[in-house]
């Protein structure tokens, strides 16, 4: 960033701050605040479908009978919950500027904004234009844009069809993100370390059980008899488990060919009885694209499928000999 762009992005975000500043506070007594008018309503009942995106990415938000989807992968959780939270400050929104040359300084315009589109039964209720961006460039400028700063924590909004801008509160930006992997569910499997009792593989040519006895030892249970595991490298295996999350969303292309019925590697991962978690069965399939280690992966009752690389795969599939306890050589 040269001198002149930062000293434009000075400007720029002091100048936002001021905006942000005065539509709170009202440009005077006398003056009444003006907020958005005649939108129809936008929650959770009046809304199934969602289209957010920009000039790069789009990612479409569809409603199922019990839970909300981005594709085949349900939405995460936090993330769609702050989203709802600034579109219920919609219906106060307050007029911020109503010239069309302040529209790239707050991301609203058609080529810096995100785009986001409500539906109800495929029927376009609303549409905004969204400022939300910490960076919003303008194609083949060197200004600098900042709609959303830390001194002023808001979003702009303005209808394609009009040239008024309103602001609401934003406490984080990209709440309208427009990329589809920032809104699908990541995680494979969440069980805390200590509500895990037992872990079982089982692989074409083997099948072993790693399980806690009631002195909190871990044990090895195969075929040609048990084994006690070594701590350390068991509790990096349960501490994998306490959180596994997907490398990558595969293509539906890449994985429609799979056979579901008929996985390479089947993981169980046990949990305490009444631990509040419940047990799970991985089942990973091997990518036969790749010369590698990588496999695609779901719970066998959910219908979407994850993939994960060559390295989350090496510190989750374990044999005996890699959690056999090591005994130290006498010196």
């Amino acid at each position: 960033m040269n001198l002149k762009q930062l000293i434009y992005l000075i400007a720029t975000v002091a100048m936002i701050a001021v905006i942000a500043t005065l539509s709170r506070l009202g440009l005077s007594e006398n003056e009444s605040i003006i907020t958005i008018e005649n939108l129809n309503p936008l929650n959770r009942e009046t809304v199934d479908k969602i289209i957010i995106k920009d000039t790069i990415n789009q990612t479409t938000i569809t409603k199922g009978n019990l839970d909300w989807k981005v594709g085949n992968y349900p939405v995460v959780f936090d993330g769609f919950e702050e989203m709802w939270d600034v579109i219920s400050y919609f219906p106060k929104a307050r007029l911020i500027s109503n010239n069309e040359s302040n529209h790239s300084l707050m991301g609203v315009s058609e080529s810096n904004s995100t785009s986001i589109e409500f539906y109800k039964n495929q029927i376009l209720i609303e549409q905004f234009l969204i400022g939300d961006k910490v960076y919003a460039p303008m194609p083949d400028e060197e200004n600098v844009y900042t709609p959303w700063t830390s001194m002023s924590r808001m979003c702009y909004i303005r209808k394609p069809d009009s040239k008024e801008v309103y602001g609401v509160f934003c406490q984080y930006p990209d709440r309208f993100n427009p990329k589809p992997e920032m809104w699908a569910e990541p995680t494979i499997l969440k069980i805390p370390m200590d509500e895990i009792e037992s872990i079982i593989y089982r692989y074409p040519e083997k099948e072993f059980q790693l399980k806690i006895l009631p002195n909190n030892q871990w044990i090895i249970i195969e075929e040609t008899g048990p084994s006690i595991a070594d701590i350390n490298i068991t509790n990096n295996l349960l501490s994998e488990f306490s959180q596994l999350v997907t490398s990558d969303f595969p293509r539906p292309e890449n994985i429609n060919n799979l056979d579901i019925s008929n996985p390479t590697i089947t993981i169980t991962v046990v949990a305490k009885p009444n631990s509040g978690s419940d047990s799970v069965d991985l089942h990973l399939f091997q990518d036969i694209l790749q010369e590698n280690d990588s496999y695609y992966i779901k719970n066998r009752i959910n219908d979407w499928v994850y993939y994960i690389d060559p390295i989350t795969s090496s510190s989750i599939l374990k044999y005996p000999s890699d959690l056999i306890q090591i005994e130290e050589s006498e010196s």
